[in-house]
């Protein structure tokens, strides 16, 4: 496989780096090898 960029910062990640060296956003990886963030979803207050 080949280095891929954060999708967050752009600095090269490797396939299967968790995290981004740069900006530490979290790194998941989909089938074809291209590095994407994964984004919490969003906080509900229902109290």
């Amino acid at each position: 496989m080949t280095t891929q960029n954060c999708a967050e910062c752009g600095t090269p990640a490797e396939p299967g780096q968790s995290f981004c060296d740069a900006c530490g956003a979290v790194l998941s990886w989909d089938q074809a090898g291209a590095a994407r963030t994964a984004r919490p979803a969003a906080a509900t207050s229902d109290q």
